[in-house]
């Protein structure tokens, strides 16, 4: 039927050509919402990417090498696994707490520069006289012969470092016992203020106490 007139077209009836016609639209917008949502996600890996990219370009490691990779989810695998990432890790005990060098490939180039080299292997330091001292590297071999030389060094220095970490330990101590002492002398003084003030409103609520008369001699008659 023609709409203006209200004649039926394709064997419809009124209104029903419409609704057909609405159906037909409704699949359309949701194929276009679908579109539109796949789009979207692909726009966020993107921009993902790229603000990973301004960190610098992305490496992954084969036999020891740092090779350069494109590929967002393969280099995520690679990084996720931290095997993948550890170099060399050398733990110190002491009597104090443990201290830790350890010596990973970082992924990402940290040159932040196009100039030179990319800068791809860090050693850190955990505890000790040292904490959180870092040298970075270019490759595996640098990163490894230097973390040797960072554990020879830092164990130069942990003697010293535990006697003066024993001497301030002993003066904490002795200022918290000198600080007790002061504390307990203060709480006494005030436990003795306070019941002072006590027995003096006790003693406040009773009549001072009258004077005795003397008692008159009784005249016996005779």
């Amino acid at each position: 039927m023609d709409r203006r007139r209200g004649r039926k077209r394709d064997g419809l009836e009124p209104g029903e050509d419409l609704i057909a016609a609405s159906g037909s639209y409704g699949k359309k917008a949701e194929e276009a919402k679908d579109r539109l949502a796949a789009m979207a996600f692909q726009l966020r890996d993107l921009k993902v990417g790229q603000s990973m990219k301004q960190w610098g370009s992305w490496y992954v490691l084969k036999d020891k090498v740092p090779v350069p990779c494109d590929n967002v989810e393969e280099w995520g695998r690679f990084m996720e696994n931290t095997n993948n990432r550890i170099v060399r890790k050398t733990t110190i005990e002491t009597e104090i707490e443990n201290v830790e060098v350890s010596t990973v490939f970082l992924g990402i180039d940290h040159s932040f520069s196009s100039n030179g080299p990319p800068i791809l292997f860090e050693t850190m330091v955990f505890g000790g006289p040292t904490d959180q001292e870092q040298w970075r590297y270019v490759t595996w071999e640098e990163a490894t012969t230097d973390h040797s030389r960072v554990v020879e060094e830092l164990q130069g220095k942990i003697a010293a470092w535990l006697e003066r970490e024993k001497q301030a330990r002993l003066d904490a101590e002795e200022k918290a016992r000198k600080e007790a002492e002061v504390a307990v002398i203060r709480l006494q003084k005030s436990i003795e203020r306070r019941n002072a003030r006590k027995l003096k409103r006790q003693i406040e609520k009773f009549p001072e106490p009258q004077p005795l008369r003397p008692k008159r001699a009784m005249r016996v008659k005779g």
